[in-house]
């Protein structure tokens, strides 16, 4: 699949751009394949692995990127330039499809430092997402958890991190904390501003596992969008509680309890 007519597409009249992928319509699931046509990941011997953290903790090239280093880039004022970044899979331990045991948090989120490490030499690149949803597979529900890095030439407006708000404090480990959003997009949003890769794992794996208890372990995703000079950004987690819907599409949030009762359950829950 070639991808040859993938682009970043910019709305010149307030500049923020879109990633426009024709070759990812349809999931991959979706597609016409062989009979034997066989999930990526599962021959983990044909695969180019890029780094790896544990036995089964790696990352590898998407199989279907959405965006591809070897694509040339224009900078100045081009509304339509072709899709330049690098698109990756992060690999977890299949042994965890729930993704709550801090150990393979931490040796996920330290494979994700070294590949953003990695891929910040090539200075086209400006602002790097990382994107996890649990639940789910790539063949077979369960198998291969993972995230997603893109690596974008485009910079990304951040929100600004927030202060110290006693009322919507969580936990905090080191230089890293918790924080009940203010103004979620939907229930139960938590944003966790990061610190070193295993504080961050240890109030991440304490927000998964509160939200477990509260909620009765819905499928959560998670995403961190940040500069790839100077830091910033912060990772976001939300609940799964419903599918997809019209809400989604618009430019605000819709939540049904406060920031401050969504705070109270999830301490008291965490003990």
């Amino acid at each position: 699949m070639s991808g040859s007519g993938a682009e970043w597409r910019r709305d010149l009249a307030t500049g923020a751009w879109t990633l426009v992928a024709p070759e990812r319509r349809s999931p991959p699931a979706h597609r016409p394949q062989p009979v034997d046509a066989a999930c990526p990941l599962c021959d983990a011997a044909a695969l180019e692995v890029l780094d790896r953290t544990g036995p089964e903790t790696f990352a590898v090239a998407h199989a279907w990127p959405a965006l591809r280093v070897e694509r040339p880039w224009q900078e100045g004022l081009a509304d339509r330039v072709p899709a330049l970044g690098a698109h990756e899979v992060l690999v977890e331990d299949s042994h965890d499809p729930a993704g709550r045991d801090r150990r393979r948090l931490r040796d996920h989120l330290e494979l994700l430092e070294r590949r953003v490490d990695d891929l910040r030499g090539d200075l086209r690149l400006k602002a790097f997402v990382w994107v996890r949803d649990q639940g789910g597979g790539l063949c077979r529900p369960g198998e291969h958890p993972h995230g997603q890095l893109f690596a974008l030439p485009v910079e990304l407006a951040l929100p600004p991190l927030p202060g110290e708000v006693p009322a919507l404090a969580l936990w905090r480990v080191g230089q890293a904390r918790a924080v009940v959003a203010a103004a979620p997009r939907t229930d139960h949003e938590v944003w966790i501003l990061p610190g070193r890769v295993e504080e961050t794992a240890e109030v991440l794996g304490r927000v998964l596992g509160a939200l477990d208890q509260v909620l009765g372990g819905p499928p959560v995703s998670c995403a961190w969008t940040r500069a790839a000079r100077g830091g910033g950004g912060h990772l976001v987690v939300v609940p799964r509680l419903r599918g997809p819907s019209a809400l989604d599409l618009v430019p605000f949030g819709v939540a049904g309890l406060s920031s401050e009762e969504v705070a109270e359950a999830l301490r008291s829950a965490a003990g």
